[in-house]
């Protein structure tokens, strides 16, 4: 999951379903999930043996929305790697041209 530098406000998070406080970042993303649409997850009746479940179905969730935005880590490797292979042909091409100039 994407970490993410946000502060946490005074007192944390407050769940008006729950009354249940959040005061990382983390807690509250597993509760009430990536962004508003999200449900939460005292809403999805969740008790602490299905928390973690909830959290691996959080971080799924998240990704394939990264997927959908075509950002995905593998997105960002071939990104990468294309701007690597385009920098190495223009060096090629300027050493093949001050070779061949210098012949």
């Amino acid at each position: 999951m994407a970490t993410e530098c946000r502060a946490v406000p005074e007192g944390g998070w407050r769940c008006f379903h729950c009354d249940e406080v959040f005061l990382t970042v983390e807690a509250a993303r597993d509760h009430f999930g990536a962004d508003s649409t999200a449900e939460p997850g005292c809403v999805l009746k969740l008790d602490a043996g299905e928390k973690k479940v909830i959290h691996a179905l959080r971080e799924a969730w998240e990704q394939l929305a990264r997927y959908w935005q075509e950002d995905s880590d593998m997105e960002r490797e071939m990104r990468a790697m294309r701007i690597e292979h385009e920098a190495a042909l223009r060096r090629e091409e300027e050493f093949d041209r001050k070779m061949n100039g210098a012949a």
